[in-house]
C-alpha cells in the first residue's frame, strides 16, 4: 500500500497532488501550481498547500472539499474582514 502515509486511519486521503486538486477544480494544472505558489509565498489564496522537503507540494484534501462546496477562505489566518 504505497499511498499509505496519505490516508488517515479511517480511509480518508488527507492529502492530495497539486494535480490531483486542479482535475478536482476543474483548472489547468499551471493555474493550480499559480495559485499554490502564491499561497506558499504570502499565505493568501484559494488553495492551501504545504511544502514537504525541498520540492514536494500537497494539498490539504479537506481545503480543496470547501472550496468546492463554496466555502472560500483567503489564508491561513482568514479574519473574514474585507480590506
Amino acid at each position: 500500500m504505497d499511498s499509505s502515509s496519505r490516508k488517515a486511519d479511517r480511509g480518508t486521503t488527507l492529502f492530495i497532488s497539486v494535480d490531483e486538486a486542479a482535475a478536482q477544480l476543474g483548472i489547468s494544472r499551471g493555474l493550480a501550481y499559480k495559485l499554490v505558489r502564491r499561497y506558499l509565498e504570502t499565505g493568501v489564496g484559494p488553495i492551501a498547500a504545504l511544502r514537504l522537503g525541498g520540492r514536494r507540494i500537497v494539498v490539504p484534501a479537506a481545503a480543496i472539499d470547501a472550496l468546492a462546496r463554496g466555502e472560500f477562505r483567503l489564508g491561513r489566518e482568514d479574519s473574514g474582514s474585507a480590506a
